[in-house]
This record gives structure tokens, C-alpha cells and sequence, in this order.
């Protein structure tokens, strides 16, 4: 097994920490630096971004493709399972640092009140515009734009590109 190196915060080198993934024993494996890669050939496997600052990798078996946020793979990996309806928390507030040492097992209201107050974070207003009249409404939320119809989906891929949902809506979280 070649271990990967990574600088350590003294200057010095340390070793990563490799585990199987979860359901993928064999297969793949996890850093506990963040890293992915195939057990049987040690290459790493490309990170993908997600929108909204998220990393995924696609992991194979039996000839078929699941992505997997690298976050939650870490986390399954090196702290605990992840039991329904537990959240992975980024203690820095980075989605893309998923070190294990920056992850935490929480509560969806746990995540949400470290977002607020650890980070100072809050919720985002959502400005709907109608892209032919130029009817504008704003939400206090992404959560109150999708109580009036509008999917998360459309909501954040309209605001990265600036083009218009399927239901005629630019949205800009602001």
C-alpha cells in the first residue's frame, strides 16, 4: 500500500489514513484528509463539484455509477455511521475542506444553529424575477420559493447561470 503525503502544520509530513468505503469494501477507499481512490490500483478518483460548494465522486459496482458527496464518505469512514435523519456538520463552514478533523456527526438543527451562530451565517433571501413582464417577488427563503412551487433544483441552477427556470423565474439569492 503507497501511502499519500500531505504537509502537516509543524512543516513536517505526515501519513494519511486510508479506510474502505462503506458498501464499496474492496473497491475504494477513503483518506482522512478527503481523498478517494480504487483499492486495487491506489489511483485517486476525480472530485467533481456540486453546485453549492459540495464534492461528490462517482464510485462504481456492478456496472453502475452512484455519486457520493466525499463529506458524508469521510465521515461514515472515520467517526460513525450516519443514522437517518443525522447531518455531517463542516466545523469551518468550507464544504470542500472535508478533512476529517473539520467533520461532525450532528442533527439537522444542530447544523442549522452552527451555520447562525458559530459561523454567523443566516438564511438568504431568494429574489424571483419574471424574466418576460420583469415581475420581481422575494422570498425569505429558498424554502418559502419552494412552498410557492419553484424546486430547489431550478432555484440554485438559475442563480449559478443566470438563465431563466423552466417556470419562466431568474432567481438570485441575495
Amino acid at each position: 500500500m503507497r501511502p499519500v503525503r500531505r504537509a502537516a502544520l509543524n512543516g513536517g509530513v505526515q501519513m494519511a489514513e486510508w479506510k474502505d468505503v462503506c458498501g464499496y469494501e474492496g473497491l475504494y477507499q477513503v483518506s482522512d484528509s478527503g481523498l478517494v481512490r480504487r483499492a486495487d490500483t491506489h489511483r485517486q478518483v476525480a472530485i467533481c463539484d456540486q453546485h453549492l460548494g459540495r464534492v461528490f465522486v462517482g464510485l462504481w459496482r456492478d456496472g453502475k455509477r452512484k455519486n457520493m458527496k466525499v463529506h458524508r464518505l469521510v465521515a461514515s469512514a472515520f467517526i460513525g455511521e450516519i443514522t437517518h435523519p443525522m447531518n455531517v456538520n463542516h466545523k469551518n463552514g468550507d464544504p470542500k475542506d472535508n478533512r476529517v478533523e473539520n467533520l461532525e456527526i450532528v442533527s439537522h438543527s444542530e447544523n442549522v444553529r452552527h451555520r447562525y451562530y458559530v459561523l454567523g451565517q443566516c438564511v438568504r433571501n431568494v429574489e424571483a424575477t419574471n424574466a418576460i413582464t420583469g415581475d420581481v417577488v422575494t422570498y425569505k427563503s429558498i424554502r418559502d420559493a419552494r412552498r410557492d412551487g419553484h424546486s430547489y433544483e431550478s432555484i440554485t441552477r438559475s442563480h449559478k447561470t443566470g438563465q431563466p427556470s423552466k417556470s419562466g423565474y431568474i432567481f438570485r439569492i441575495i
